[in-house]
């Protein structure tokens, strides 16, 4: 058994393949040796692409500092959700701040991830795996070396295209696009604003 890589199978079958007795042969090393497909496992179909959810829980505990204290059981998380509109590649990232240490802790790490034609066509799918992990650890907290820390959702941080589209509300610069009041915006010096005086205020009531 010599253990040759796929590559130099790939190789070696380009070379063998010229030769009239060998044409029949597979141009891959996968169809050659008749190696299955490995099932990936947590993807999931979100239209029009696909996500995988790396697990939050997961993270917590591959990016646990060793030197928590034991007298501090409560993590908390700060989950950052950034899009990338361009490539339609959306991540779900969680920034760790563990024991309280908020100003000491830039670890970051992925929870989900979606690749897509298109941006997910309903932001509730999108981020469906992500609240039922959530709710759930929040709820029973997250064993680690038989310890049990609480888990607290502690912020959501979005750009304005991702707060749109998790809200379902209309994008930034579209009218009536203010989440905290039901003012119709205006053009002004190419922006979107909602200019309105004190006794007319009109808040909104959710």
């Amino acid at each position: 058994m010599h253990k040759l890589p796929h590559n130099s199978i790939n190789d070696l079958l380009v070379i063998l393949k010229k030769h009239k007795y060998f044409s029949m042969l597979p141009k891959d090393a996968r169809t050659l040796l008749g190696t299955k497909p490995v099932p990936i496992l947590n993807m999931y179909e979100v239209k029009p692409g696909k996500y995988y959810h790396f697990g939050l829980e997961n993270g917590i505990i591959r990016n646990l500092p060793n030197n928590v204290s034991p007298t501090r059981d409560q993590a908390r998380y700060w989950y950052r959700w950034t899009s990338y509109f361009k490539d339609y590649f959306y991540p779900i990232l969680a920034h760790s701040i563990m024991a309280y240490l908020r100003p000491n802790s830039n670890l970051v790490f992925p929870v989900g991830l979606y690749c897509g034609t298109d941006k997910p066509s309903d932001s509730n799918e999108y981020l469906k795996y992500f609240v039922n992990e959530a709710q759930h650890i929040i709820t029973n907290g997250v064993r680690i070396h038989n310890r049990l820390y609480s888990i607290i959702l502690d912020v959501f941080c979005c750009d304005a295209p991702a707060k749109s589209f998790v809200l379902k509300i209309k994008g930034h610069n579209g009218l009536f696009s203010c989440s905290r009041c039901e003012i119709e915006g205006e053009y002004k010096e190419n922006r979107m604003c909602f200019p309105y005086s004190e006794p007319d205020i009109k808040l909104a009531t959710t």
